[in-house]
């Protein structure tokens, strides 16, 4: 039932962007959606252009996880300086 609920949100989210790209919202919960589920590398790119559109610490926080459980630890630490 979870999977169904996550699915359909996602699917919901990835029409509000094709709506409205400039929306930083759809794209901060659609990255949060994957990063939750562990899916670091699909999570960044909206986790990324949120952060472009409105930076936010939640965002930046998703990032500098996903970055590290990659092993990319500049970015990771880029991530985690502007959650402060």
């Amino acid at each position: 039932m979870v999977r169904k609920d996550t699915e359909a949100a996602e699917e919901n989210l990835r029409k509000a962007i094709s709506l409205d790209g400039e929306y930083f919202e759809p794209r901060l919960l659609l990255g949060a959606i994957r990063y939750q589920k562990k899916e670091y590398r699909a999570a960044i790119p909206d986790l990324e252009k949120s952060m472009d559109l409105v930076p936010t610490k939640e965002a930046a926080t998703m990032l500098s996880n996903s970055y590290a459980a990659l092993g990319d630890k500049a970015k990771a630490k880029k991530y985690a300086d502007m959650t402060k």
